[in-house]
């Protein structure tokens, strides 16, 4: 036989099944088959530069972050600060304005001023003033100060003079036990933490207006014969407000804001007078006062805590006035007023209002809140001068059905009373209001109480008649 021709040929033998593994196969990836690729050293050697330009696209992505630090000057004695000098700071280095950081004067006890550059914008986030130093930062024309940072702060042991309008957007932290001064009219935004040591207004609104204030750790606000207004104060006991410039007098304004003040307001010098005005919001004074200024209530609502020893006047004008404790509360050494406003008498509960002796009492187009008790007690105004009504509501609350004769003014002498309105009193009770400062409350007869009386005039009327006839 010859040979088959070549051709396909058509394997008719089976491959032998693979022996049996003690160990299972690794599982596969469910991304798929992993593939090992070669790579040449070459390859290796260009990852580092690969990694490198990785990071410079990362950095171009993301922004930076920079930490605060703190430059020292590089001596005690005057300079310029701007953001091109290297040889002002003990670094070595020019003050970036992109830092946010800390400003820091110490060295040997010196007084000494640092300018500005005219026209050189500086962006700080605090300054540090060390013991036995007096540094004044002042500006040339067209020059700025920030303050920047989370919580600008101002600080240390030494003094700090501003002598340059400060500006920012995060308020203001003064600490440390030195003394601060503003000689400029400040336009940044946000409150102020006043801590430690002294703030001292040598120009209006030397501190941000359109903030609050917050006073702690025996810490100082002098006026100077300055103006402040503030968004709201608080302040805890031990702290204090004070006027100290010689036959002037500092006005303080609060337009907004609910807070407690416990400190005290007073006055610190010949003839400086120390005047508060409430404009709004909600101010309660609880500490001991002592300032001589005039008091204003103009808007809001003023608690008094404890007396008003030495004001010498107090005007209510479109706010209220609230003697807000269970103790009396005693006016100073003027006059009360109010037109369009309230004056309430400790809340719900029975208490007095006290004039200086010989002080008038006016009030008009306004509202008096009173509130009688049990045996004829009432919330009183106490004095030795005059009382001036007209135009006014008596608004009462508390025992309002029980008839009887309450007195609200006592003391008074030349008084007038005219178109007096009152409310609060229950049906069934009506009021009169007389100059001798007295409310009478009487029950209004019942209809029937009405009927037998009008039919007991009758009688009396046909029996009238019949005699008549018969005489």
């Amino acid at each position: 036989m010859g040979r088959r021709p070549l051709g396909r040929v058509r394997a008719h033998h089976r491959f032998p099944r693979p022996e049996p593994h003690s160990h299972r196969h690794p599982r596969r990836s469910r991304l798929g088959p992993t593939t090992l690729i070669p790579m040449h050293t070459s390859t290796l050697s260009r990852l580092p530069v690969a990694a490198g330009l990785l990071a410079l696209v990362f950095s171009a992505v993301l922004p930076a972050t920079l930490s605060a630090d703190t430059f020292t000057w590089n001596s005690s004695a005057a300079g310029t600060w701007d953001t091109t000098s290297t040889s002002a700071w003990s670094s070595g280095v020019a003050w970036n304005n992109a830092g946010n950081d800390t400003a820091s004067f110490g060295g040997s006890a010196a007084t000494y001023t640092v300018s500005i550059a005219p026209a050189v914008a500086i962006s700080a986030g605090g300054i540090t003033v060390s013991t036995g130093n007096n540094v004044t930062i002042g500006g040339g024309v067209g020059s700025s100060f920030t303050l920047a940072g989370t919580t600008p702060t101002i600080g240390g042991a030494g003094n700090t003079t501003l002598d340059i309008v400060l500006a920012g957007s995060n308020g203001l932290t003064k600490s440390g036990g030195g003394t601060l001064r503003f000689k400029q009219t400040s336009t940044y935004t946000g409150d102020t933490a006043l801590s430690g040591g002294q703030l001292t207004l040598e120009a209006n609104d030397g501190v941000g207006s359109t903030g609050k204030l917050t006073i702690s750790g025996g810490a100082t606000f002098s006026m100077q014969g300055k103006n402040q207004s503030l968004a709201g104060l608080s302040g805890v006991s031990g702290t204090t407000i004070r006027s100290t410039s010689a036959n002037t007098t500092s006005t303080l304004t609060i337009t907004g804001g609910t807070n407690t003040f416990a400190g005290t307001l007073s006055n610190s010098g010949t003839n400086a007078l120390l005047s508060l005005t409430n404009s709004g919001g909600t101010l309660a004074l609880t500490g001991t006062n002592s300032y001589s200024g005039a008091t204003i209530v103009s808007g809001g609502t003023l608690n008094l805590g404890s007396s008003l020893a030495n004001t010498n006047s107090v005007t209510v004008s479109g706010g209220t006035l609230n003697s807000s404790v269970s103790t009396a509360v005693a006016l100073g050494t003027g006059a009360f007023s109010l037109t369009s406003g309230a004056l309430a008498i400790n809340g719900t509960s029975i208490g007095s209002f006290t004039l200086a002796t010989g002080q008038n009492f006016t009030a008009s187009i306004g509202t008096l809140n009173f509130t009688l008790g049990a045996s004829n007690t009432s919330d009183q105004i106490i004095g030795s001068g005059a009382f001036n009504l007209s135009s006014l509501t008596l608004a009462l609350n508390g025992t309002t059905s029980v008839a009887g004769s309450y007195t609200l003014f006592s003391g008074f002498t030349g008084n007038s009373v005219s178109d007096i309105t009152i409310t609060g009193l229950d049906p069934g009770f009506t009021g009169v209001f007389g100059t001798n400062g007295i409310l009478t409350v009487s029950a209004i007869p019942e209809p029937s109480t009405f009927a037998a009386l009008f039919g007991v005039a009758a009688l009396g009327v046909a029996a009238l008649r019949r005699r008549e006839t018969r005489a």
